[in-house]
């Protein structure tokens, strides 16, 4: 926690927390540890995986997304 890493908006911070999460469990010698709970009707960004964590059908048809570790959850 004792660096700061600038980005131009929430889609460069999704990705780029979800980078960290994912390599602080590989080095930790837990690569199984890769799942991420969205909810439906969220929206996360527009890339590759920001997309599959937004909740949107709009965002998944036609990009084969969500990918496989993004599991969804009902919205409030």
């Amino acid at each position: 926690m004792s660096k700061v890493y600038f980005g131009l908006g929430g889609f460069d911070a999704n990705e780029t927390n979800i980078k960290l999460v994912w390599y602080y469990n590989n080095i930790l010698g837990r690569p199984e540890r890769k799942k991420i709970i969205s909810r439906w009707r969220g929206y996360h960004g527009s890339g590759l995986m920001t997309g599959s964590l937004t909740g949107l059908e709009l965002f998944h048809k036609k990009f084969d997304l969500p990918l496989a570790q993004v599991i969804h959850t009902e919205a409030p």
